[in-house]
């Protein structure tokens, strides 16, 4: 059977774009070559995503695959991979999410990550019949639209992937602006099915951020898309 492509290309090229974002803004706050994480960083970031997975009361539903200092655990049933960054202050506000939507456990599941000033929300789900992309945005569009009425189109600059190789799961993405009590706000919504598996991709923070946060987004939802169709998300150029 002729496998898919993994599509690293596409998650090089945007972590590229989203590095030199980091390095040109004020989120740059270290030398751009790190040393190997210690044993010390890597025990920490696993004790981490063991008490992400016990919070959730979901050991039966992720399991802990964290190999670095950032702590990482994998949905079992879907391969959904998250990642939950490297800064520890915010491991205590990141969580994992077990949907009560009346499907069966494990079906309808995420994970909730903070990061510089964003906050992703990465959920996985299946249905009894695979529904079509289109469907599947226009009812996660209208969700949003429930949660914030008087949202509107972002129309600031954005980057999106164009060019996919054969074989690459289809995306869709609608940007949205809108004003909370700590500011104006800009939030992204991306949605792929991927072996029947739909994965719904929030990502909302600053509006002045906007480029950054949907860099931020191509990204993480390039990597949900590759772990899900290929099992790993870790294998990154």
């Amino acid at each position: 059977m002729r496998r898919a492509p993994r599509g690293d290309w596409a998650l090089a090229f945007v972590s590229g774009l989203i590095a030199a974002v980091i390095a040109s803004t004020a989120f740059a706050q270290a030398p751009a070559q790190r040393p190997p994480p210690s044993p010390e960083a890597i025990a920490r970031a696993r004790a981490a995503a063991d008490r992400l997975i016990a919070s959730a009361h979901a050991g039966d539903l992720f399991e802990n695959v964290t190999d670095a200092a950032v702590p990482a655990v994998r949905h079992r049933a879907s391969g959904l991979k998250c990642g939950f960054g490297t800064r520890p202050e915010a491991w205590s506000t990141d969580s994992i999410a077990i949907f009560p939507s009346g499907l069966p456990r494990g079906a309808d599941v995420g994970c909730i990550i903070h990061f510089q000033g964003y906050v992703v929300s990465l959920d996985v789900s299946r249905q009894t019949r695979t529904p079509t992309l289109d469907a599947m945005t226009a009812y996660y569009v209208k969700s949003v639209l429930a949660q914030h009425p008087h949202a509107t189109p972002y129309v600031g600059p954005y980057v999106e992937p164009s060019g996919m190789k054969a074989g690459f799961p289809a995306f869709q993405s609608v940007r949205f602006s809108f004003d909370e009590a700590g500011g104006r706000q800009f939030s992204r919504l991306s949605v792929a099915i991927v072996k029947g598996w739909v994965i719904e991709e929030r990502v909302t923070g600053p509006y002045d951020d906007a480029q950054f946060g949907d860099l931020l987004a191509t990204d993480e939802l390039l990597g949900a898309i590759v772990s899900v169709q290929d099992g790993d998300a870790s294998k990154r150029p």
